[in-house]
């Protein structure tokens, strides 16, 4: 017998990114993608990204002001401690209640894709040489944290 599918979390923007409506329909929300993570309160942006570091696992917090940096270009964690601390409270409660899964061990860094073949390319962790994605997953499960 197959277990039931989750309903999903969360509400449309729809109305609100097609410009049917002025105001999103929340101002508090998470995002995780691909071990890539951030909660957005109101003007406030805590996320995480992890393509320059060796593991998932290591890549701090940074924040951003939406309303005066939209572009995130000036990272203010070292500014605002409290606030980091506040949101990533409420992003780990988000991922938490959504069952966020967390990458572990060596992060494989995705470079483009082949276009003689359409595969995608990734950077061989020992070799730092592109590969196709699938041959650049080391085979060791073990954790290495």
């Amino acid at each position: 017998s197959e277990r039931p599918t989750l309903p999903m979390i969360g509400v449309s923007f729809k109305r609100y990114l097609t410009g049917e409506s002025l105001h999103a329909p929340r101002t508090q929300y998470g995002v995780e993608l691909h071990n890539q993570a951030a909660w957005i309160d109101g003007e406030w942006k805590l996320r995480r990204l992890v393509t320059v570091f060796p593991r998932a696992g290591n890549a701090p917090w940074e924040l951003f002001n939406l309303q005066r940096d939209p572009l995130e270009t000036h990272n203010l964690a070292a500014d605002y401690v409290d606030k980091v601390k506040i949101l990533s409270s409420a992003y780990e409660a988000f991922a938490k209640q959504t069952m966020v899964l967390y990458a572990k061990g060596k992060l494989i860094d995705y470079v483009g894709i082949d276009s003689k073949t359409g595969r995608y390319l990734a950077v061989d962790p020992q070799t730092l040489q592109p590969v196709p994605a699938p041959l650049a997953i080391p085979l060791d499960t073990k954790s290495d944290q």
